[in-house]
C-alpha cells in the first residue's frame, strides 16, 4: 500500500495529538494540509505543498490523507493517468480533489475511448468514502471517478462531486444478458461492459447500508455510455427483495446527452432524489444494445424523489429492447414523480417492470403534475406505458398526449385523477404569441424577429448571416401567463439540429429549460410541464449549416378536461 514520504512529519504530528486529545491531555485543532500537482510545470521530486513546488503525476499525489486535506490539480494541464488517493474524510472534514489556477478545467483523459478500456479508470476510491471532487474534467476513459466496496465494507460516509464535466467514453460492449456478481476485479463480467461516468458500486448483497450521502451536482455528461451508475452486488437476484445497500443519493441540475444506454441508475437505494436534471439522446447510435436502453432507470428503490426532469429522445437501436424514457425496473416503492416530462420515445414511454429481474413489483408510486408524450419515429403503434407483472401507481393532474396507434394503459392497479388525454395535434386554444413583443439575439436584413409571431408563413425571423450556434427568439408576453405547449414552424432554407425551449424564472432571475429538442422541420409541436412565466425563447443551439430561420413561433395554453379514466 502508498503511503505519504512527503510528509511524514505531519502524519505524525497529526497521530501524536489525536493520542494526547483522547486522553484529555490537551485541546486539539489538527490542521489540514493542501497538495499542489502540475503536470506542466511540477516535479515529483518536489514536496507538493505550493504551486512552486507542486507535484507532476498522479502516481505521487496518490498517497494517504487524512480529513479535511486537499489535493489541486493545475487548471490547463492534462493527465494521462489514474489518481488513486487512500485514507478516509468526513462529511464536515472531507478530502478535496479540486483545481487551482484559472484556466479550462483540469483534465483527466485516459485517451481511450474505443477498446476494452474499464480498467482505464480517472479517480479511483477503493473501499473509502469521505471525498469532495470538484471542477475537474475527465474524458475518454472506462470510470471517471470509481467507487469500489468490497463486500463487508459497511457504514461509509459522504461522496460529493460537483461542477465536473465528462465526455467521450461511449465504449459498450454487452454480448449477452447480465452476469450474476460484480466480479472481484472491479469490473463487471465479460458480459456486461460499457463506460460509466460515476461508477458507485459494492459488491454486499446484505441489507446493510455500506455507503451514504452520496451527491452528484451541477455535473455535465456528453457522450458518455452510462452517466451515473450507482449499483449492489445484488445485481439480479430476484430473491433479494427490499434490500438497500445505499442511503441518500442527490442527483442535482446534471445533463446527459448522446450517451448509449441508461444515463442515472440507481440500484437499492433507500431515500434520495434527481432534480432540475434532464437526458437528451439516448442510444442514437449504430449497434445493438441487449442490456436495454432507457434515460434512466430505479431498481429495488425506496423513498426517491424526481422532480422537475425530462427525459427525452430515447432512441431503440436494431435488436434491442426496451427504448423508454424512464424504468422502474422493479421493487420500487414510494417513488415521487413531479414537475416531469417524458417524451420522444421510440419504444413505450415508461415501464414498469417485474418479471424480468425480480419477484416483487413497484409499489406505491405516484406521478404528479407529469407529462407524458408517446411521439416518436417508430412505426408501429406504441403504449404509454409498459408493463411487466402487477405494479401500483397513482397519477395526479398528469397529461398524455396520444398519436395515432398509441395505446393509454390502464390496469387495475393505476389510479388516475384530474389527467387530460389528448392529441397533440388537437387544437390548443388561442396562441399567445400573438399579442408578444420579439426580440432576438440577432437578425439578417429584413428579418425582423417580429415576423416569427405575425401568424403569416410568408414571413420568417433569420439570425445575422454568419450566426448560427446559441442564436435565440425571445418572446415577451407583458404579464405572466400559464404555458403547456407550443409549436415551431422552421424554414425550408433552414436546418437546426438541436434546439430548447426556456421559460424565465423571476424570482431566480434566470432561464430555466422546459424543453430539449433535436430537429425542427415544417411543423413542431410538443407539449411541456405547465409553466408561469412572463417570457419565453427559442435558444437554436446548432444548425447542420448556415443561420436558422423561424417562420413562426407559437405558445399555448391547452385547457382540455380532464377526462373520465
Amino acid at each position: 500500500m502508498k503511503v505519504r514520504t512527503a510528509t511524514s512529519n505531519l502524519a505524525a504530528i497529526r497521530l501524536l495529538a489525536a493520542v494526547f486529545f483522547a486522553v484529555g491531555l490537551m485541546p486539539v485543532q489538527v490542521l489540514a494540509a493542501t497538495y499542489y500537482v502540475s503536470q506542466s510545470s511540477g516535479k515529483d521530486s518536489n514536496d507538493g505543498k505550493s504551486p512552486a513546488t507542486a507535484w507532476k503525476t498522479l502516481a505521487k499525489a496518490s498517497q494517504t490523507y487524512a480529513p479535511g486535506d486537499s489535493i489541486l490539480l493545475k487548471c490547463g494541464d492534462a493527465w494521462n493517468e489514474e489518481l488513486h488517493p487512500m485514507g478516509e474524510g468526513t462529511a464536515a472534514n472531507p478530502i478535496t480533489i479540486a483545481a487551482y489556477g484559472s484556466g479550462p478545467k483540469p483534465l483527466i483523459d485516459r485517451q481511450d475511448a474505443t477498446g476494452n478500456n474499464i480498467d482505464k479508470v480517472c479517480i479511483y476510491l477503493k473501499n473509502t468514502a469521505g471525498y469532495k471532487i470538484q471542477g475537474l474534467e475527465f474524458a475518454r476513459c472506462g470510470r471517471g471517478v470509481f467507487v469500489d466496496l468490497d463486500k463487508g465494507v459497511h457504514g461509509k460516509d459522504y461522496l460529493w462531486i460537483e461542477d465536473c464535466s465528462f465526455r467521450d467514453s461511449l465504449y459498450y460492449n454487452c454480448t449477452g444478458w447480465y452476469t450474476a456478481n460484480i466480479p472481484s476485479d472491479g469490473g463487471t463480467g465479460p458480459n456486461y461492459v460499457f463506460d460509466v461516468g460515476v461508477w458507485v458500486q459494492t459488491r454486499e448483497t446484505a441489507d446493510v447500508i455500506c455507503l451514504s450521502n452520496i451527491t452528484i451536482k451541477n455535473c455535465r455528461f456528453h457522450k458518455v455510455a452510462c452517466a451515473v451508475n450507482v449499483w449492489s452486488g445484488n445485481e439480479w437476484d430476484k430473491k433479494a427483495r427490499d434490500r438497500h445497500e445505499f442511503r441518500n443519493v442527490v442527483i442535482d441540475n446534471c445533463t446527459a446527452e448522446d450517451g448509449r444506454n441508461w444515463q442515472f441508475v440507481l440500484h437499492s437505494t433507500h431515500g434520495g432524489r434527481i432534480t432540475n436534471s434532464w437526458v437528451h439522446r439516448v442510444a442514437a447510435y449504430e449497434g445493438r444494445v441487449p442490456n436495454g436502453v432507457a434515460g434512466s432507470m430505479l431498481f429495488r428503490c425506496e423513498d426517491i424523489t424526481i422532480e422537475n426532469c425530462e427525459f427525452g429522445f430515447i432512441f431503440l437501436p436494431k435488436g434491442s429492447p426496451d427504448g423508454q424514457a424512464m424504468d422502474y425496473e422493479g421493487n420500487c416503492t414510494n417513488i415521487l414523480a413531479r414537475n416531469c416530462l417524458f417524451h420522444q420515445t421510440q419504444g413505450p414511454g415508461f415501464l414498469f417492470c417485474v418479471d424480468a429481474s425480480a419477484d416483487k413489483p413497484n409499489l406505491g408510486c405516484v406521478f404528479e403534475n407529469c407529462v407524458f408524450n408517446a411521439r416518436g419515429t417508430q412505426p408501429t403503434p406504441r403504449r404509454t406505458f409498459a408493463l411487466n407483472g402487477r405494479n401500483e401507481a397513482t397519477f395526479r393532474n398528469c397529461r398524455f398526449y396520444l398519436g395515432k396507434g398509441d395505446k393509454l394503459d390502464r390496469p387495475g392497479g393505476f389510479t388516475f385523477d384530474g389527467c387530460v388525454q389528448k392529441d397533440i395535434n388537437d387544437p390548443s386554444g388561442p396562441n399567445l404569441a400573438l399579442g408578444a413583443k420579439a426580440s432576438a439575439s440577432s437578425s439578417d436584413a429584413d428579418s425582423s424577429p417580429a415576423n416569427a409571431i405575425d401568424g403569416k408563413a410568408a414571413t420568417a425571423w433569420r439570425s445575422a448571416t454568419g450566426k448560427s450556434a446559441g442564436e435565440w427568439l425571445e418572446l415577451d408576453f407583458g404579464a405572466p401567463k400559464t404555458i403547456n405547449e407550443f409549436l415551431v414552424r422552421e424554414n425550408r432554407d433552414s436546418s437546426v439540429s438541436r434546439f430548447a425551449i426556456q421559460a424565465w424564472d423571476d424570482a431566480a432571475s434566470a432561464w430555466r429549460n422546459c424543453f430539449n429538442g433535436a430537429t425542427i422541420g415544417t411543423v413542431y409541436k410538443s407539449a411541456v410541464v405547465p409553466v408561469t412565466t412572463r417570457k419565453v425563447r427559442l435558444v437554436l443551439h446548432a444548425t447542420t449549416k448556415g443561420s436558422p430561420a423561424i417562420d413562426e413561433f407559437e405558445v399555448y395554453r391547452d385547457q382540455s378536461a380532464a377526462a373520465a379514466f
